[in-house]
């Protein structure tokens, strides 16, 4: 019995061992690219996913202003004697407040200016979230292949130094050229020491999602080249959603709405409703039942003076919204214009095989004695400058063509 339970004891462990296992599982492990990696972001990264009801909250913000009032209940009891007959009086009255002017419309316009902003918060909190996991994937791969580049080119400039060093006496022309790779080494080691320090950043960014071994994706340009014609056509559609516009939209709505709110209160609100009355004197007692009304004259105060200025904001915020919404259009405008020349240079650029021959020729060239040390330094800057630039226009134009896509998609939303 004793080596059953034993056994059984084994299994147990073995299929809490598994489970714990699958529970820990990263959920983005298996993105086969950078496409694949974006999805995964999308299913599972909550400051994505908690920011899809952008419109939602907008909504349900505007529908706040038009809230009843709750209703005032009041009671007055008199109590007395009179040639010693008791004499009492008790009122009741239930007043519904009437909101007139349209201080609710006005209200809601306010609100509405609120939810524009709150809909612009919640649409950069979805690209930054896309952006911020999807460019570290991304960066992950490019750190990767520039701490390669950086290790092969410090690498080859100790080898030079200790082939020099080994050689004793040299001519003018190798003593300067030794100075140079004594001095550029440090360089390099500095650079190198930084692009650690970020693939460590980069690498606590991602394990959650993808894991600590992750080495990260690739860009493929076309699984994420806009067509540039479509969303030029139809610019005047989407850019009324970008978060830069909404924002503007918003200090319009707000100063109307409070221009509005002004002249709403020139009229008082109304409370009226039900009233009950009794009343005892002596040995008499009767009811009586009517109506209550009350609202405030407006006869101190028109508040003359906060309607003229919000008058006054209201054209000047106008007047400044008319002219910033030509910056967002050419913003926009130059960053679609901007999307096709990157995506021109990034096509353009040698493929890696090439790169490489090219490289391995020229380190043979002063192997042989046919290039000067200096152009070997050179040729490592130039290389590692190529993967820096080109690894820099890659995340520009990843960002770029994701809030793209995610404005076009999302034209005629609510």
């Amino acid at each position: 019995m004793a080596p059953a339970i034993k056994t059984a004891n084994w299994v147990f462990f073995a299929l809490l061992t598994v489970s714990s296992a699958l529970a820990d599982e990263p959920p983005c492990r298996s993105a086969a690219n950078l496409v694949d990696a974006l999805a995964c972001v999308r299913a599972n990264e909550p400051a994505f996913r908690n920011a899809m009801d952008g419109a939602k909250e907008a909504e349900e913000l505007e529908s706040s202003a038009y809230r009843l009032i709750n209703p005032e209940f009041g009671v007055d009891y008199l109590s007395g004697n009179s040639f010693g007959d008791v004499q009492r009086e008790a009122n009741a009255s239930l007043l519904f407040t009437l909101e007139l002017g349209g201080k609710r419309s006005a209200r809601a316009m306010v609100l509405n200016a609120e939810g524009l902003t709150l809909k612009a918060d919640a649409f950069d909190q979805r690209i930054t979230a896309l952006t911020e996991l999807g460019g570290a994937v991304l960066r992950l791969h490019q750190l990767q292949r520039e701490k390669a580049v950086l290790e092969e080119s410090l690498e080859t400039f100790r080898g030079i130094i200790r082939l020099y060093r080994s050689r004793g006496q040299l001519p003018p022309e190798q003593r300067v050229s030794l100075n140079a790779f004594e001095l550029i080494t440090l360089d390099y080691g500095k650079r190198l020491l930084e692009n650690e320090a970020e693939l460590v950043r980069v690498q606590v960014r991602t394990q959650r999602l993808f894991g600590e071994n992750s080495k990260g994706q690739s860009l493929d340009i076309s699984k994420f080249t806009v067509d540039l014609k479509v969303a030029s056509r139809t610019l005047d559609e989407w850019i009324e959603n970008t978060p830069e516009m909404l924002r503007l939209r918003s200090e319009q709505r707000k100063a109307e709405g409070e221009f509005a709110m002004a002249r709403a209160e020139t009229w008082p609100d109304l409370k009226i409703g039900p009233s009950i009355k009794q009343v005892t004197s002596g040995p008499i007692s009767y009811n009586m039942a009517g109506f209550a009304v009350s609202f405030p004259i407006p006869i101190l105060s028109w508040n003359g003076a906060l309607r003229t200025s919000r008058e006054i904001t209201e054209k000047r915020v106008q007047a400044k919204a008319k002219w910033e919404a030509q910056d967002v259009r050419s913003q926009y405008s130059a960053t679609l214009t901007q999307l096709e020349k990157i995506a021109t240079l990034l096509r353009e650029t040698p493929a890696e095989a090439d790169i490489q021959r090219k490289h391995g020729t020229t380190e043979s060239f002063f192997q042989r004695g046919l290039v000067s040390g200096a152009l070997i330094i050179e040729a490592h800057r130039s290389l590692v400058d190529y993967y820096q630039t080109k690894h820099g226009l890659e995340r520009q134009f990843l960002e770029d063509s994701l809030k793209v896509q995610a404005l076009a998609n999302a034209r005629g939303q609510p």
